[in-house]
């Protein structure tokens, strides 16, 4: 079976990967870990938009008057290629430690989207790469009227995906004692 894991960077991604992996089968089932990143995420700084520093150094003049003078320091510019790449490489190796920590000899491999919705993140890679199952945290304490109002990334992906969901809840790992 193909599983996704998607996990968000929180605490609550240990508990999500160590429940997928007792009921997933390493001779059977392949895992891919999925983190959806905003695009707000990536701190790219735009090259060539003036972003630099003014730093005042101190000059002085024949008469032995110092008078303020302005040097303008060139920022570290990072491109929005740049700053995907980055954040691609360091979610990723984020993924594969989780993965090495909880997932034993199960099969997985790290995936890192960049999108606005993780719903609609999660519920399209669930779709293209003919996911089988999916394991997913929830955090909210919300009741029924509390979802309705403010939704969740869990819930939209249980109604919009046709396969089998397994939610973990924040505390609900065996032995959280809190």
């Amino acid at each position: 079976m193909r599983a996704v894991v998607a996990l968000d960077g929180s605490e609550l991604d240990h508990d999500i990967a160590a429940a997928a992996a007792f009921v997933l089968h390493a001779g059977r089932d392949r895992v891919s870990l999925l983190m959806v990143v905003s695009p707000g995420e990536l701190d790219e700084t735009p090259v060539g938009t003036g972003g630099g520093s003014f730093v005042p150094t101190p000059q002085s003049t024949a008469s032995g008057v110092t008078l303020p003078s302005t040097e303008i320091l060139t920022p570290t510019a990072e491109g929005r290629d740049q700053a995907v790449a980055r954040v691609r490489t360091e979610r990723s190796a984020y993924l594969n430690s989780i993965g090495a920590q909880h997932l034993g000899d199960l099969p997985y491999e790290a995936h890192v989207e960049i999108a606005d919705d993780p719903a609609e993140a999660i519920v399209r890679f669930v779709a293209e790469q003919g996911i089988e199952g999916l394991a997913m945290g929830t955090r909210t304490g919300r009741g029924r009227l509390g979802s309705a109002l403010f939704g969740s990334v869990s819930e939209t992906v249980i109604r919009r995906t046709n396969v089998p969901v397994l939610v973990v809840k924040r505390g609900g790992a065996a032995g959280d004692a809190g």
